[in-house]
């Protein structure tokens, strides 16, 4: 956010930069680790942490979006997408051509079983999260292919009881909940099929424990911006005589070349971030929490910890990427390949 200029208003809207991380037992709330924040971060890769509500977050990028021209579409519910004619149909019966399509459609992606030639289906976790101010998770009950349903107040009220008694003071203001089922998908062979290519969850749907879904996306659209950018300025400044090619497919396939190393990288650790939260009481989890407290976050030795939570080597690929500088290098190698 700081290259495209909106981090003073992200902050502006509420964003709260996190001084630290802790992981706690559930039962009392006693302190099992603390990894540093805002300082420790910059230090390590030049950058802080901030949450945000991601309604507020949008709000942002909509008015930046619009600012630079950009026109929103609503009520135009895509059914079905012609990866040979690039082009989407409406639930209008509309058809819309375009030069690029991106499906940025969500783990149940239309765009995503159309490219791939069949309808790939998200794979039930067994796990459900209580969804309100306040993310909470709990055994899944709901019956197969329902996919969120009301919560009962009392229900999730009672599977909390002997947790730590700050979190039930805080459930005892929730108004309203929502049981969400917690899905996930095996890693796609490929993003791109033509001048279609996928985004966000539709193509890297992960899980909620490293908290990195909506920022893998826009990562994901920097990256996809960057490439388009260098490809527009690339075709309006190649001289005839370097008989270079490059088509939108190539932007794409650099596209995808450039996000699926880090992207894989951070679904994995979402999936050993679920292990390592759910591990039940007993002596292994005694042991795990032995090692997290021990952790000391100054030493240069923390590469080869276990867990990648507390794995400096593993943060570092995470947090210390630039996508935006990753995708103008992929593009000039590119360029320069196609020249000998």
């Amino acid at each position: 956010m700081d290259h495209f200029e909106l981090m003073p208003k992200i902050i502006e809207t509420g964003a709260v930069e996190v001084p630290t991380w802790r992981l706690m037992r559930y039962s009392d709330g006693k302190q099992i680790v603390a990894r540093p924040g805002a300082s420790w971060l910059k230090r390590h890769f030049g950058q802080t942490w901030y949450v945000v509500h991601r309604a507020d977050y949008q709000k942002v990028l909509l008015a930046e979006a619009k600012r630079l021209g950009a026109i929103i579409h609503l009520n135009a519910e895509v059914t079905s997408v012609d990866v040979l004619t690039t082009s989407v149909l409406l639930a209008s019966q509309k058809r819309i051509y375009a030069d690029i399509i991106i499906g940025a459609d969500g783990l149940h992606s239309v765009t995503r079983s159309e490219l791939l030639g069949s309808r790939s289906r998200p794979i039930e976790t067994g796990d459900l999260a209580y969804r309100t101010i306040i993310p909470k998770a709990c055994p899944d009950d709901l019956p197969s292919q329902t996919l969120k349903t009301p919560g009962d107040l009392k229900e999730m009220l009672g599977l909390f009881h002997g947790w730590d008694p700050r979190l039930g003071k805080l459930l005892e203001h929730v108004e309203d909940v929502t049981k969400w089922k917690i899905l996930h998908m095996p890693e796609l062979d490929t993003w791109h099929k033509g001048s279609v290519t996928l985004l966000g969850d539709a193509c890297h749907p992960t899980l909620p424990y490293q908290a990195q879904g909506a920022a893998m996306a826009v990562e994901d659209g920097a990256t996809l911006g960057t490439l388009l950018g260098e490809f527009c300025r690339f075709r309006q400044f190649q001289r005839p005589e370097k008989n270079v090619t490059i088509a939108i497919p190539d932007v794409l396939e650099l596209y995808e070349l450039t996000r699926k190393k880090t992207t894989t990288l951070n679904v994995q650790g979402a999936i050993e971030n679920r292990l390592l939260y759910h591990m039940e009481d007993g002596s292994e989890c005694d042991e795990r929490n032995k090692k997290l407290a021990a952790i000391d976050w100054d030493s240069k030795d923390l590469t080869g910890f276990e867990w990648s939570w507390g794995n400096v080597s593993y943060l570092e690929k995470l947090m210390g990427c630039d996508p935006i500088e990753d995708a103008k290098a992929q593009f000039r190698r590119r360029v320069l390949s196609s020249r000998m």
